[in-house]
């Protein structure tokens, strides 16, 4: 199983998680998110899911899942319907969801990793489409008694419409909304849609729109991807719509379509689904290697435990530290964001001197030869202020100067005061920061790409740092030239 910190990351996931073993599928961990889709509390964790979550009986949900566990194959579902109970009502909502068999070194599955999304109301949409769909036939049926009466109901629909005519789909007609969408005037009444949308031929809602002319059968699209020459600019476009035949004496003669616009929904799916990707790309990675290393370490210490070389034992037990301490970080970074985001982080407050503080925030950097620390200025100034949080800030200004500036020894820490407030400084002689870079440098999971190296971490210590910072009342921010090397500094109120 994966180990507790592990455990704690997926709780923090928005999305819903569960973990399973065995051939019964009993229950390791759920997330809040998977709880509240099953409308349990934690006491079900430990139990069988089935005994856990009774409403599965009878759905293929369970034997999928002692499928996976048997096989190591992974089963995944879209838009699958499933019953739940909800407010002590059995409902149905829909789910995209995976099966993962995480494996053991022998190929046998470890544990089951279920990923859920409730996608009910992408499915409610469609269905809305669809509703639409049949008001968009009553409509043409209003049109084939008065052409008049079509016309104004075109014109005065609250949804963009464009209706053409013809196997070769002459603008017929088109509303005021759909002029607005597509960016074009009333002009183009009467010319064909191949003239007008040039960039269309060969795109999927082109040919989506010949074929219900050509077939006879009515068609839908849910964010479909169109390029559009909007005032002489490419612009890609997502949109939902509906191609509906307009029959005369039972002949197709034209093709209505009613369309909504997407785009801006759909960019802001995808750019949340990236930054999703990218940081569970960036977790993975982050927590692989220190977990791989700790692992080797215990390995090898496991099978020294009866020999007497002190020296390499000594060695490893160092590793295995180090390897744990890294996982601790990272861990308690992404924990320290999860309480920020729900308003959740304390500060307690004491009234301290800088001079002991920074002297335990030095320890680890003197100990290590390769670097020399000065400190300097006034550190018996004094704050009122959390000491865990504010030398949380100082260790990491100081672990940034050793990752960042590993090739200048020399740090510089400074203490000074105007009176108002104690400013704390951390100066390096490494490459420098890009002025574009600066602004950018405090935000969440942002992570500089200096002479394309990978450093470890996931981009969250600044972002921390500058949230204590800020609700110390102080402020935050960094001076750098390339070059020349990186200032770090931070400020408290004294009173």
């Amino acid at each position: 199983m994966a180990p507790d910190e592990l455990l704690k990351i997926l709780t923090l996931s928005k999305d819903a998680t569960a973990v399973y073993t065995g051939d019964d599928i009993t229950i390791n961990f759920a997330n809040n998110a998977m709880l509240s889709f099953w409308s349990k509390g934690p006491e079900i964790i430990g139990m069988p899911l089935a005994d856990a979550v009774p409403v599965f009986k009878g759905q293929p949900f369970i034997d999928m899942l002692k499928g996976v566990w048997q096989t190591g194959k992974t089963v995944q579902g879209t838009e699958t319907p499933t019953e739940l109970m909800i407010n002590g009502e059995k409902q149905t909502r829909y789910f995209d969801f995976m099966y993962q068999a995480v494996k053991n070194e022998d190929g046998s599955t470890k544990c089951i990793l279920h990923t859920a999304t409730d996608v009910s109301k992408t499915v409610q949409s469609r269905a809305d489409l669809a509703t639409s769909q049949a008001n968009a036939r009553q409509l043409q049926m209003f049109a084939q008694e008065s052409e008049h009466r079509y016309r104004a109901i075109i014109d005065q629909s609250p949804v963009a419409i464009i209706v053409f005519r013809g196997e070769n789909l002459k603008i017929d007609a088109v509303n005021p909304f759909m002029l607005e969408v597509l960016g074009k005037k009333p002009e183009i009444l009467g010319s064909y849609l191949h003239e007008v949308f040039p960039e269309l031929l060969g795109q999927p809602a082109y040919e989506m729109l010949k074929q219900v002319y050509q077939t006879g059968v009515s068609q839908y699209g849910v964010e479909v991807e169109i390029l559009l020459k909007r005032d002489g600019v490419d612009e890609k476009s997502y949109f939902n719509f509906s191609y509906t035949l307009l029959v005369e004496n039972g002949v197709v003669v034209g093709v209505m379509d009613c369309a909504v616009e997407v785009t801006k929904q759909v960019i802001a799916h995808q750019e949340i689904q990236q930054r999703k990707d990218d940081f569970i790309s960036i977790a993975s990675h982050e927590l692989k290697t220190p977990i791989t290393s700790l692992s080797a370490a215990v390995q090898l210490l496991d099978r020294m435990k009866d020999n007497r070389r002190q020296e390499l034992m000594l060695k490893m037990i160092s590793q295995a530290n180090r390897s744990a301490s890294k996982i601790n970080r990272l861990v308690e970074d992404l924990l320290n964001v999860g309480s920020i985001k729900e308003g959740r982080m304390q500060l307690s407050k004491t009234r301290f001197k800088f001079s002991e503080l920074l002297n335990d925030c030095c320890a680890h950097v003197r100990s290590l030869d390769n670097f020399e620390i000065t400190i300097s200025g006034d550190t018996d100034i004094e704050v009122l202020a959390d000491e865990h949080r504010i030398e949380q800030v100082v260790v990491n200004f100081l672990n940034n100067a050793i990752k960042y500036a590993s090739a200048s020894p020399l740090i510089i820490l400074t203490v000074s005061s105007d009176g108002h407030e104690a400013r704390v400084s951390v100066t390096d002689h490494g490459p420098g920061i890009a002025k574009s870079e600066l602004p950018q440098l405090f935000g969440r999971f942002y992570r500089s790409d200096l002479s394309t190296e990978h450093y470890a971490g996931l981009g969250l210590g600044l972002y921390i740092s500058s949230e204590i910072i800020k609700r110390h009342g102080g402020e935050i921010g960094a001076d750098s030239k390339l070059g020349e090397g990186s200032t770090f500094w931070f400020t408290l109120p004294l009173s």
